[in-house]
């Protein structure tokens, strides 16, 4: 709803009535994120990782702060941590092959890009999963084809089109507000 402050507010209220929470602790990690505080979303992941180091939530959004800082190679391991504690796991080996073609290492991200091709044989993968890799490769054509494609499927991933700075990157491109409205984001 872009109330930025009252979002962050709530959610340090909350935590300060349970300090010791790992949900609480990692659900501050998502709330900064969403709202653009990477450096606020990563420190309250250190101490969600202190706290337990195989809470896998807290890992999900913390790779996502490390790549909208431009840190992949920290992405990476937030990343290929998750996938270690929860195995192959469709959205992770998304996020993995994203952050190895931001990186650059694009031979890293193709690999990904197979490995979800491979799995999709006999697990069901979503349209958003391949945009991932497709975005971090910078083959926005394909990337928006996947847009598209999740759209039509209604893939529930969708709704953070409107609000994720992950998609930051497509949000120059004339296609996206059109993608967008169709979504119901008008604005």
């Amino acid at each position: 709803m872009g109330k930025k402050d009252e979002s962050i507010e709530t959610a340090k209220r909350a935590h300060q009535l349970d300090p010791l929470s790992l949900h609480l602790n990692s659900l501050l990690v998502s709330i900064f994120f969403v709202n653009r505080c990477f450096d606020e979303a990563l420190e309250y992941a250190r101490r969600a990782i202190e706290m337990d180091e195989n809470y896998t939530f807290v890992y999900f959004h913390q790779g996502l702060a490390y790549v909208s800082k431009g840190l992949y190679q920290e992405a990476i391991a937030a990343f290929q941590k998750l996938l270690s504690l929860t195995g192959e796991v469709p959205l992770t080996i998304g996020l993995l092959g994203s952050a190895y073609g931001r990186a650059g290492q694009k031979d890293e991200a193709l690999k990904m890009l197979e490995r979800m091709n491979e799995l999709s044989k006999t697990t069901f993968f979503r349209p958003f999963y391949y945009f991932c890799i497709y975005m971090g490769l910078g083959e926005m054509d394909q990337a928006f084809e996947c847009l598209e494609k999740a759209y039509m499927e209604g893939d529930p991933w969708m709704v953070i089109c409107g609000f994720s700075p992950h998609l930051d990157p497509l949000r120059s491109y004339p296609r996206f507000p059109e993608l967008l409205k169709k979504i119901g984001f008008e604005n």
